[in-house]
């Protein structure tokens, strides 16, 4: 579901964003491994703090079964280099 929300920046600056949620929640689906990379990279670059990336890190994938799809989006991050949580 989208939803408008404001958000303020270090220096109360506020901007409007569109944001996506999850209101029917299955806690049996895991997310595709290639996915998992795409949320744990973006919070490295965003430098969210140590404990809430290494959660982040330890959150059970799956192998995605379409290789075509998995192999371009592991594309994406070809030039990041390997670190602690690129597994």
């Amino acid at each position: 579901e989208q939803k408008e929300v404001l958000l303020e920046d270090e220096i109360g600056r506020q901007v409007k964003a569109s944001i996506y949620y999850a209101t029917d929640i299955d806690a049996s689906l895991k997310p595709y491994s290639w996915y998992k990379k795409h949320v744990l990279l973006g919070a490295i670059e965003s430098a969210l703090p140590d404990a809430y990336i290494e959660r982040i890190s330890l959150i059970e994938s799956v192998q995605d079964p379409d290789g075509k799809r998995d192999k371009q989006q592991r594309a994406i991050h070809d030039s990041f280099s390997k670190g602690p949580y690129s597994k």
